[in-house]
């Protein structure tokens, strides 16, 4: 199987402005934030985070950090792309069948699919390539349940920064 996935865990203290820009992936990402005092921006859409929430980014989707203080910023952060075989699986519902910059934002509070948090750690803990892969498939089941039945992921207001 062809397939990549890169997952670690980053801890910022006193983080700036200048250290997050507009940016985009040639993967797909996700983010599992765990600290700090920020807000995050998708395609021109401003997201309100509080800690535990989880925000996923689709290839090619312009996304930035908007600090709003500089409060140590930690978090968790998977890239990935499944193999050729996954693509009609509906395992990437959540990151393809949405508009861009919309239901991006998962309040991990409010799923009741608990064990996705444990699947992010996971990914990240293990250096296990095939480890994080079969990590990565249940937690991608889990989100494109949450996605398909509209639970759980936020409306954005518009980003005017």
């Amino acid at each position: 199987m062809n397939f990549y996935i890169s997952a670690h865990k980053n801890i910022t203290k006193n983080p700036t402005q200048s250290d997050y820009s507009m940016h985009t992936h040639n993967d797909y990402e996700i983010f599992y934030f765990l600290s700090g005092n920020a807000e995050y921006s998708v395609e021109g859409n401003k997201y309100h985070w509080s800690p535990g929430d989880i925000m996923i980014m689709r290839k090619d989707e312009f996304h930035y950090l908007i600090l709003k203080s500089n409060a140590t910023y930690e978090r968790i952060i998977v890239n990935f792309l499944l193999p050729d075989e996954f693509k009609n699986s509906g395992l990437l519902d959540a990151f393809n069948n949405r508009r861009a910059g919309e239901k991006n934002l998962y309040r991990t509070t409010s799923i009741q699919y608990n064990h996705m948090l444990y699947y992010l750690k996971k990914i990240c803990e293990t250096e296990d390539k095939e480890r994080r892969f079969y990590y990565l498939l249940p937690f991608l089941d889990e989100l494109r349940e949450a996605f398909n039945l509209n639970f759980s992921h936020e409306t954005p207001t518009v980003d005017r920064t």
